[in-house]
C-alpha cells in the first residue's frame, strides 16, 4: 500500500472551498499517476488512506465531482471500488468556476479535514493575493523606494522595536513602513474574503494561527489627513480617524494590509481556465 505521506497534492483553492469532497477529489488525481481518470481501492485502502469514517466515504462517493463509483469484485473475490474522477475542466464547469486564480502543492495532512483543507485554501489564496500585490508594487513604485521581503521582519522575537533599516520599524507583531523608502504590499483580509466568497470574519478564524504581521504606513499627507479627521471626529462625535490611522511617538501611520508568512511556504502557480476545447487543461 502506498506510502500516502510522501504523495504531494497538487491543490486548488477555489475547488476546496467549493465541494465538501473536494479533498477526495484532489487525492485521486494525485495517485492517479498515469493520469486514467480512474482510481481503483479496497474498501479497507480507501479507509486507511483517507482517514476517513465509512460513512464519509459513502457521502462523498455521491459528490457531482466523480463521474461514477462502480465496485466489483477482483480475482480473490475481494470488492474493489473504482472512482472515475473529473477532469480540471469538467470540475470547473460543474462548480461555475471561470478563474482558478491559482494553484499550489501539499500534503494529505493539509486538506484531509474539513477545516484543515479550509485553512490551508485560505493560506495558499492570502499568498496569491500578497505576490499579485508585490508584483503591481514592483512595477508602480519610484526609484527611492525598495521592496520588504520576509527575511526584513523580526518573527523569532516580536518584543522590542527594531530600528536597524532605514524606512521600517517593528513593534511586536506590527511594522511601521515610511513609504519614502519602500514600496508596501500585502494581503487584505477583505479581499481573501471577497475571492472565497465568505464574510471577513470567517476569514479572520481561520488565518489567525498563521504567521503575520500588521503594516502601517506613512505617507507625505499621512500627518495633514489625521490631523483632518482628527479635528472632523471632535467636530462630529466620530471615530474615523482612529479607525484608520494609528499615533505611534507622536508620528501618524495609515492601517494597511497584513504581511503573511504561511508555513509551509506555498509554490504558487497561476491557472487560467480557457473553454477551449482544444486547451487541453488536465
Amino acid at each position: 500500500m502506498m506510502n500516502i505521506e510522501k504523495v504531494e497534492i497538487k491543490i486548488y483553492p477555489i475547488i476546496l472551498e467549493s465541494d465538501q469532497a473536494s479533498a477526495l477529489w484532489h487525492l485521486m488525481r494525485a495517485i492517479d499517476i498515469n493520469g486514467s481518470g480512474k482510481v481503483s481501492l479496497t474498501f479497507t485502502e480507501l479507509l486507511t488512506i483517507t482517514g476517513y469514517t465509512k460513512s464519509t466515504i459513502y457521502r462523498y462517493m455521491k459528490s457531482t465531482l466523480f463521474i461514477k463509483v462502480c465496485k466489483n469484485k477482483n480475482k480473490q473475490g475481494v470488492l474493489i471500488y473504482s472512482f472515475y474522477y473529473k477532469s480540471l475542466k469538467q470540475v470547473a464547469l460543474t462548480l461555475g468556476i471561470k478563474n482558478l486564480i491559482t494553484s499550489s502543492f501539499c500534503n494529505w495532512e493539509d486538506i484531509k479535514q474539513f477545516y484543515t483543507k479550509r485553512v490551508t485554501a485560505t493560506e495558499i489564496m492570502a499568498m496569491s493575493i500578497q505576490n499579485k500585490s508585490r508584483y503591481l508594487a514592483r512595477n508602480s513604485k519610484n526609484k527611492n523606494q525598495r521592496l520588504m521581503s520576509a527575511n526584513q521582519l523580526i518573527v523569532k522575537d516580536l518584543s522590542f522595536v527594531s530600528d536597524n533599516t532605514q524606512g521600517i520599524k517593528q513593534l511586536n507583531n506590527r511594522i511601521f513602513i515610511d513609504t519614502n523608502h519602500y514600496a508596501p504590499y500585502g494581503a487584505s483580509q477583505q479581499t481573501i474574503a471577497n475571492v472565497l466568497d465568505r464574510n471577513i470574519k470567517t476569514i479572520n478564524k481561520r488565518l489567525k494561527n498563521t504567521i503575520k504581521v500588521q503594516q502601517f504606513v506613512k505617507r507625505t499627507y499621512t500627518q495633514a489627513e489625521a490631523a483632518r479627521l482628527s479635528f472632523l471626529d471632535k467636530e462630529e462625535w466620530t471615530n474615523n480617524s482612529r479607525a484608520k490611522y494609528i499615533l505611534v511617538n507622536s508620528v501618524f501611520y495609515e492601517r494597511y494590509t497584513n504581511f503573511y508568512m504561511c508555513s509551509p511556504i506555498y509554490t504558487l502557480k497561476i491557472k487560467k481556465l480557457s473553454y477551449n476545447s482544444s486547451a487541453g487543461i488536465i
